[in-house]
């Protein structure tokens, strides 16, 4: 089974957003920006605090913009390369432009569209990360969700030959620097539907997962399955991971003092756990076990013989001076 990240964030501010129809997906359209900027913050907004600013103001989430994707795949602030969805799967994007020769475009047939986030084109890292993988896991997910037939996952220069798109030749001018073209890119979607995509998805604090019926994403991964209470140790907070990685995203922080349940714990030293912050991967070098409380101690023997004592003493004390008030009580009568 293989695993996505999916952050959302909806264009609210988009004109697409606003005014597009709704509808079931009936094909993929696969893009790349033809830009040279492979950082999010340039199409994705405003600032979650992993995306970063964008001091132009000029992401596609504002009124006027005459492009919106339903999904956005490049680097955070920090490196990380991850996904973002920006419409509802089923609600129709704006990328391929208008059709030709009468035929509706991609847009208006339902076709969900992504964009990959172009470098330079020249880091085989970067495309391998953003494109055969982020993006093909993608493409097998939604074709999973959607029931989709993977020969309908093309990009832009197929869906103009179809009379669906104006004339670019995205993103098959990325793949071909590093020997692959459409045709091997479905190949990998196979490949990788035939496996199963899990999907996490995260907006705000909340996170969920969705995935074939097979996936099992509360323990994703081979381990040893346990079922016990630690706390939480150290000077400062502790992430909690979508994957167990250090460069996999933050899905929430644990502090000091916090007591999760550990579910399953693998042998790289990492913990799946369920906790206030949610479910998620942590490093267990920064777990402990619960302090056992200790019980309330009974009282010495010597020290209950002494307060034994001192109510016999007491009783006796006491009786003494009823009796002694039964003489006075006698006398004053007689």
């Amino acid at each position: 089974m293989r695993h996505i990240t999916i952050h959302r964030l909806y264009f609210t501010n988009s004109d697409c957003f606003k005014t597009s129809k709704h509808g079931t997906p009936h094909g993929i359209q696969v893009h790349s920006t033809g830009a040279n900027n492979p950082y999010l913050h340039r199409y994705v907004g405003p600032d979650d605090g992993l995306l970063g600013p964008n001091q132009y103001d000029n992401t596609h989430n504002r009124p006027g913009a005459n492009v919106c994707a339903n999904a956005y795949i490049g680097k955070l602030k920090d490196g990380t390369v991850t996904i973002y969805q920006t419409l509802p799967w089923g609600q129709h994007c704006w990328l391929s432009a208008g059709g030709t020769n009468g035929t509706p475009s991609a847009n208006a047939q339902g076709f969900v569209g992504f964009e990959v986030c172009e470098d330079n084109r020249k880091n085989r890292d970067y495309f391998m990360d953003a494109v055969m993988d982020k993006s093909v896991n993608l493409c097998a997910y939604l074709c999973w969700k959607y029931s989709l037939d993977v020969n309908a996952v093309m990009d832009h220069s197929e869906l103009h030959r179809l009379g669906m798109a104006s004339d670019h030749g995205d993103i098959s001018w990325w793949l071909k620097p590093f020997g692959y073209n459409m045709s091997m890119y479905r190949n990998e979607v196979r490949k990788a539907l035939s496996e199963g995509v899990c999907v996490t998805y995260i907006e705000g604090d909340k996170t969920w997962t969705d995935g074939p019926e097979e996936a099992e994403p509360e323990n994703p991964q081979e381990g040893t399955t346990v079922n016990k209470q630690m706390i939480v140790t150290g000077d400062g907070y502790l992430n909690l991971r979508a994957e167990p990685s250090k460069s996999a995203t933050s899905i929430g922080k644990l502090y000091p003092g916090d007591v999760v349940t550990v579910t399953q714990e693998f042998s790289d030293g990492w913990a799946f756990v369920n906790s206030s912050a949610g479910q998620g991967y942590v490093m267990e070098a920064y777990l402990a076990p619960v302090p056992e409380e200790a019980p309330e101690e009974a009282p010495a023997s010597d020290e209950l013989l002494e307060w034994l004592g001192k109510a016999i003493d007491a009783n006796a004390a006491l009786t003494e001076a009823l009796e002694h008030m039964q003489i006075l009580l006698t006398g004053a009568v007689g």
